[in-house]
């Protein structure tokens, strides 16, 4: 495809998104928080400490327009500039590497997934559902490797398309050497039942608890197959906030079975925040951005040999 070509083809796809049935049955759009211009945070940081830290919710007394008063350290919540998520329809371009290089931004990332099936542990956080996996591999960016870590649930979906959300959306969450975050974002609609995370229907905890997984869960299978995404510079979507995270929405969603995704929604409603103000930020849509998906073997079966991709050599 020629470079002049995609943006036509960007701008086509986010129309066609949102205005035909993509969206299966979803809600609409929260009201939009507000957020002033200061720097963003020095580190990335790991969530809250439910033992010792204060309270926070989705909604009521403790909902996220009270996050950023609740802690010192998570003043983010209230005055980052970079904060997630986003509405993308109305800021997303897309933006050629040349292009973006003479604005002074980032161009386009050489991206690889290198996953392979893992163990997992399903652990009812009292907000969200999230899954924690064994060995999973990696997401390589521009040669740098991001471990995955864990996979969270949220119903409805976090992002907005249009205005409106998707029934849910599930964050893949990575880290690299230096505890760095970069997250791929998958959009869930109604449909067909998901075998890949069958596996989690059979493995759900008690409230509040954990239960260890039945079988593996293979995250190659968890990933559209078109690799059109919407990349940006974000923050955690929960205190406290952090921002420089690395934001990858993939714009094709993925289906779940209704029963799949109500029993979710049933555990956990309205388990997202707000979408946040872009405060002018780059918004990127990217066509075909992965250079390579690799399914590897199982951590116990794995060949001694690194696979590869375009990108070179991919790191476990």
């Amino acid at each position: 495809m020629t470079r002049s070509a995609r943006p036509v083809l960007a701008i086509a796809l986010v129309a066609t998104l949102a205005a035909c049935g993509q969206f299966g049955s979803s809600w609409q759009n929260d009201v939009r928080g507000s957020s002033t211009r200061v720097g963003p945070a020095e580190e990335v940081a790991t969530e809250v400490d439910e033992s010792s830290a204060p309270l926070w919710a989705y909604a009521g007394e403790h909902g996220p327009e009270t996050w950023g008063k609740a802690s010192p350290g998570w003043k983010a919540c209230e005055n980052g500039r970079e904060q997630s998520p986003l509405e993308l329809s109305k800021a997303t371009r897309y933006q050629p590497s040349a292009d973006a290089a003479a604005a002074g931004a980032s161009g386009e990332q050489k991206i690889a997934l290198s996953y392979r099936p893992s163990a997992f542990t399903t652990v009812d956080s009292g907000k969200y559902l999230r899954i924690d996996f064994a060995d999973a591999g990696s997401m390589v960016i521009d040669g740098d490797a991001y471990v995955l870590r864990e996979l969270r649930f949220h119903t409805p979906g976090e992002h907005s398309l249009g205005g409106v959300r998707y029934r849910a959306e599930y964050q893949l969450v990575h880290r690299n050497a230096t505890d760095e975050v970069a997250i791929v974002a998958v959009m869930v609609q109604g449909g067909a039942e998901s075998n890949a995370l069958a596996a989690v229907a059979a493995s759900l905890p008690q409230p509040g608890g954990q239960r260890p997984g039945v079988g593996l869960i293979d995250p190659t299978s968890l990933v559209p197959q078109n690799w059109t995404m919407v990349r940006y510079d974000g923050s955690l979507t929960e205190p406290p906030c952090t921002e420089r995270v690395r934001w990858h929405v993939m714009l094709n969603p993925q289906t779940m079975s209704s029963s799949q995704i109500e029993a979710l929604a049933t555990r956990f409603p309205g388990s997202a925040r707000p979408v946040q103000d872009a405060n002018g930020r780059r918004v990127v849509v990217e066509i075909d951005s992965l250079t390579g998906v690799v399914k590897q073997e199982p951590a116990a079966e794995q060949s001694a040999e690194t696979p590869t991709t375009e990108a070179g050599k991919v790191k476990a």
